[in-house]
């Protein structure tokens, strides 16, 4: 999300000035400002971020990129993808979105993708209705 949002609760940037989280001069960065750990621009090696952008090109130079290794990404410890503790994962999702124009998707609405399974579901847009 980082400054790109277009809701958000009432009073949370009175929050973030109160608790000198920001200064209201550049645009409120939500990950910098509640964030746990290091999330500047993210270049460093063992950033959340950059580490996450590995695992990806793994998959994606070896051709294995599926809906399964989205999975095992996203339950990774390692990365910090998978998180416990003060900040926590609480749901995931991975698509399929396919050439032909279908789509499969798994989600999980729970936390911890490491500890519980993905469950395949049919996603109805409304105007599909």
């Amino acid at each position: 999300i980082r400054t790109d949002y277009d809701l958000c609760s009432e009073g949370l940037e009175e929050y973030a000035t109160t608790h000198q989280l920001w200064d209201m001069i550049k645009p409120l960065d939500w990950a910098l400002c509640f964030g746990d750990g290091a999330v500047e621009e993210c270049e460093c090696t063992n950033s959340r971020q950059s580490c996450g952008r590995s695992l990806l090109e793994k998959h994606g130079t070896g051709g294995t990129l599926d809906h399964q290794a989205m999975m095992e990404i996203l339950r990774d410890h390692d990365s910090g993808i998978c998180m416990h503790g003060g900040f926590e994962t609480t749901a995931s999702m991975v698509s399929e979105l396919k050439r032909d124009g279908s789509t499969n998707h798994w989600m999980m609405d729970t936390a911890h993708p490491c500890q519980n399974k993905y469950a395949i579901q049919d996603i109805v847009l409304e105007e599909d209705r």
